[in-house]
């Protein structure tokens, strides 16, 4: 189940609201929210739905008992239990890689193992491991009710692809989150927003992209790689938005997860702006740690590519995730050893030079191998068939609506148009926004009932 599908919008979500909002009791509520978050997340295939109710009460067992240990034994149970579940995690995305090495290192022939990734294991794990790292490190207590924690991993409307909320920013609404008009207003509206970039622009943007796969010639693969590039962010941040809007809706109020990315000037700022709960999960639990920017150099130097290959390997188990981390790693160093003077000269070119080095880094994303990465590069700089062709051009010419809207789009402009309706309608303009925003949903569901089911690019994360 996914939020662009007209089953969710109509009937799951519409259901859930109706329930929590009429059913007596805060705790009945969340258990009615942990209830959905498991059909939810049981939509597609059952089976897995045993993995992470196991987990869940494993890491909540285990995490209770560390009120009747000492320290020493709480840091081991700590350790232990972060390895197991890094281990489950890895036993799903990296099984066949680890086979793949006894085989050539002991000359054995063991066969790969079929195991489907389970949907939204990467950031249910980084949920768990926040709770068990804010218990233990003292920032919050431990949650003696299983069904709230149940709800801070399961909930339905951020499990799929995050944002990953820290346990110690929530850990006090879980127990107190009532449903408000105000709220509701603002979710119902992130939501909306949300569904317009994921149905009017990333599923517009995926027709362009799937046009140009397979386009030896330049200007093909760059429009190709601009295309990704602009499908990516308008996909995760529209699915950031609907979660944010959904947990708005019960009364959760989540911080933003994009921050409009393609603005930056820096790499270093690209990644304070692209997908931020993940880069503040990595600095609050790996980066601080072990020691930050107090750090000296040569330790910092190997922490930052640290964080930048687990985030690589996070992604996905194709070396292009791993060249993918490393390459962001580097650039990183060099922005804040050798590069910062430069880039403080010029917006402008700071700004084309942070634009041309997150495009490459995307070639290495897309890709299903290094192969395919390096042939999108030689294409790229006119090694493949020509500078264009008849279908790169005509690509072109039926997309440019589209691309030239989600460039305006990847800017604050939306924001710029509401400050200029409410500076114009005064009064009016609440009604005017609200005109807007039921007309931008109504053609959203207009194009996913006249179209093919589109899923969000990180549900394979």
């Amino acid at each position: 189940m996914a939020f662009n599908s007209l089953f969710f919008i109509f009937a799951f979500l519409p259901l859930a609201l109706a329930l929590y909002r009429y059913v007596p009791g805060q705790m009945v509520k969340n258990a009615i929210l942990v209830l959905m978050g498991y059909i939810f997340y049981a939509w597609a295939n059952p089976v897995n739905l045993l993995l992470i109710v196991l987990m869940t009460c494993i890491n909540f067992v285990i995490v209770n008992d560390w009120e009747n240990k000492s320290d020493q034994k709480v840091t081991v149970s700590f350790i232990l239990t972060l390895i197991l579940n890094v281990l489950v995690l890895g036993m799903y995305r990296y099984t066949n890689q680890f086979i793949d090495l006894i085989n050539y290192f002991f000359e054995l022939k063991i066969g790969s193992v079929e195991l489907a990734f389970p949907f939204g294991l990467s950031f249910f794990t980084l949920s768990s491991i926040s709770y068990m790292a804010d218990v233990y490190r003292g920032k919050c207590y431990v949650q003696e009710n299983l069904i709230n924690y149940a709800l801070y991993v399961s909930f339905f409307g951020k499990i799929g692809s995050g944002p990953i909320v820290q346990y110690a920013d929530t850990e006090d609404a879980l127990a107190d989150h009532p449903m408000t008009k105000e709220l509701m207003a603002k979710g119902s509206a992130k939501f909306i927003r949300g569904l317009v970039k994921k149905v009017l622009l990333a599923d517009q943007l995926g027709l362009f992209v799937k046009a140009l796969t397979g386009n030896t010639t330049m200007l093909g693969s760059w429009l190709m790689a601009i295309g990704f590039m602009l499908q990516l962010y308008f996909d995760f941040s529209g699915y950031s938005d609907m979660a944010i809007g959904i947990g708005n809706m019960f009364g959760f109020d989540w911080k933003e997860n994009f921050d409009h990315p393609y603005t930056a000037t820096s790499i270093r700022e690209f990644w304070r702006k692209w997908h931020i709960s993940l880069y503040e999960w990595f600095k609050d639990y790996i980066y601080i740690p072990l020691g930050g920017s107090r750090i000296k150099a040569s330790l910092y130097i190997q922490v930052v590519l640290l964080i930048f290959v687990l985030s690589g390997i996070w992604h996905g188990s194709n070396l292009t995730f791993l060249v993918w981390g490393v390459y962001f790693g580097i650039l990183v160093i060099f922005e804040r050893y050798f590069f910062h003077k430069i880039l403080d000269k010029s917006k402008k070119f700071s700004h084309f030079y942070t634009l041309l080095l997150v495009l490459f880094g995307w070639v290495f994303f897309m890709s299903k191998d290094m192969n395919a990465a390096l042939e999108t590069f030689s294409y790229m700089f006119g090694m493949g068939k020509g500078i264009a062709d008849l279908s790169s051009l005509f690509a072109l010419r039926t997309y440019i609506v589209i691309l030239l809207l989600s460039i305006l789009f990847c800017t604050n402009f939306y924001a710029k148009l509401e400050t200029l309706i409410i500076k114009k309608y005064k009064n009016k303009s609440i009604l005017v926004n609200l005109l807007l925003y039921l007309l931008l949903f109504v053609v959203s569901v207009a194009c996913i009932v006249g179209s093919t089911y589109n899923p969000f690019l990180y549900f394979a994360f």
